[in-house]
């Protein structure tokens, strides 16, 4: 009976965090670069560019043309909830692998399908969720071989590493794990095997060349392709001279955001025995997280939570390695997941912390999002089956908009052009610039208070969001401004 009940709880877990990710996922449009996703999946934009993820993209465009129901945004929040709930099932057959407890195995995954990162990059489009899946395939492959000694598991991982980097360029840091095991398992491997692994990477990391092939083929530099694989401007974000007291302590806050819950105690646990028992699973364990880890915590922007994604998910096998010390102690295994039931109550309602408001104010996008949406709201809340900000607001501003109107704004400028106008065809007329970013320049302001200023000699309507004006009003000439207000929001006319 026992083993009838393992068999089925195997074969059908999956459901579980399918069924969770689908009851709470979005069913329109998000902010940020979720039209931006949807866009490159919906043309199948190819490039080497680091916010390209490729096999996303591919994946998308593909799931877009197979699955006929609902919008296009709704089918891709639909996809990025699949990757999630497969995420959750293969850690929990990679805990299980590991323990051959359905107990551990169930306790862990429930843990990490409510952990806050996982649960809202599986209920918005984003890439994110598709990396956390090729890296649970990665450790249960790998576990698999350790178990089995059989060189085809080593393969397939290798084929998921290339895969993942096709995806996103931040997997090729899973290369200390690989060199790794590798250099342990020297001695089983023969040249032929060698170069059999190479061909498995190399067939999954197919798509990111083919990427640099059209980008290099595009612009002719070597230059300009590594400054493209390595994130461009963003580039000033990493391993910046920032106050770095905020940022650490904001990335042990995520940490505990993640497991706000007895769980917690188990990871510290897990941390420990992963250093001193130091199983050759452990060794690559150690060696995938802690590049991830030292990337992670020194990429200074908001969301910090996402790039920290592999990391949460990785240390769920900690967790798991935790819980099945103590399993024996039942009462004690109980206890921490009844009070798993506590991340529903703090997500919830997160947004009525003065403190955690306060933290999230000194985030360097606020000032520019803040007059738009609630934030820490959107952020910190991964239940998005309520969530329809955007659509409501972009509707009702298309409905106020007149006829070839100029629109600037630095949050739903995303969304309006890439879907509603380049996908939908909707509003087309209105001209939306991709214009501003948080790092926006003096000079780049002054380029765009011109081109206003030249439109308003020309009497064309200009409206613009109300950080935006503030962010050009020392710049602007213009006769006089009426408020509008959409949604809750302040929109300035000027003429």
């Amino acid at each position: 009976m026992t083993n009838l009940l393992e068999k089925r709880v195997k074969q059908f877990f999956y459901l579980i965090p399918l069924i969770f990710y689908i009851l709470t996922m979005a069913k329109t449009i998000g902010y940020v670069d979720a039209a931006l996703i949807l866009n490159n999946a919906y043309h199948l934009e190819i490039s080497a560019w680091a916010n390209n993820h490729n096999l996303f993209s591919l994946l998308g465009w593909i799931w877009i043309k197979l699955f006929p129901f609902g919008k296009e945004f709704f089918r891709l929040n639909l996809l990025s909830a699949i990757f999630g709930a497969f995420t959750v099932y293969f850690i929990f057959l990679t805990c299980f692998e590991y323990t051959r407890s359905i107990l551990v195995s169930f306790i862990t995954s429930v843990a990490l399908m409510i952990s806050h990162s996982l649960w809202w990059h599986s209920t918005m489009l984003e890439v994110y969720t598709l990396n956390t899946l090729i890296i649970a395939l990665i450790l249960f492959t790998v576990l698999k071989y350790y178990h089995t000694r059989q060189k085809k598991w080593f393969f397939i991982s290798l084929f998921f590493w290339g895969l993942g980097i096709s995806n996103h360029i931040l997997m090729s840091l899973f290369i200390a794990a690989f060199v790794l095991l590798m250099i342990m398992e020297r001695k089983k491997y023969t040249f032929p095997d060698i170069v059999k692994g190479g061909l498995f990477f190399i067939i999954g990391l197919s798509l990111f060349i083919f990427a640099c092939l059209k980008t290099y083929i595009r612009y002719h530099s070597l230059l300009v392709l590594f400054d493209f694989i390595t994130g461009g401007e963003f580039k000033s974000l990493m391993f910046s001279s920032v106050p770095k007291l905020f940022w650490r302590l904001n990335y042990i806050f995520i940490l505990v955001y993640q497991y706000p819950s007895l769980i917690l105690f188990f990871l510290f646990y897990g941390v420990f025995l992963l250093f001193s028992q130091r199983q050759r699973f452990d060794l690559f364990l150690i060696a995938a997280l802690v590049p991830q880890i030292t990337w992670s915590a020194n990429y200074f922007v908001w969301d910090m939570y996402a790039f920290s994604l592999p990391v949460y998910v990785m240390l769920s096998i900690v967790i798991c390695k935790g819980i099945y010390q103590v399993k024996n102690r039942r009462k004690v295994v109980l206890i921490a997941f009844i009070s798993l039931i506590f991340p529903f109550f703090l997500y919830k309602n997160i947004n009525k912390s003065l403190t955690i408001r306060k933290l999230v104010d000194q985030y360097p996008f606020v000032e520019i999002v803040k007059d738009s949406f609630d934030y820490v709201q959107y952020f910190l809340d991964p239940d998005k089956h309520k969530f329809n900000s955007v659509d409501q607001f972009v509707q009702e501003l298309f409905d106020e908009l007149p006829e070839k109107s100029w629109y600037y704004d630095n949050v739903h400028d995303y969304p309006i052009h890439y879907y509603y106008q380049q996908i939908r065809h909707i509003r087309t007329d209105i001209k939306c610039p991709i214009s501003f970013a948080f790092w926006i320049t003096e000079d780049e302001k002054t380029t765009v208070a011109n081109e206003i200023n030249y439109k308003i000699i020309h009497k064309e309507h200009i409206y613009l969001t109300k950080s935006i004006f503030n962010l050009l009003s020392p710049k602007l000439k213009y006769n006089g401004v009426n408020i509008l207000m959409i949604n809750n929001q302040e929109i300035y006319h000027i003429y």
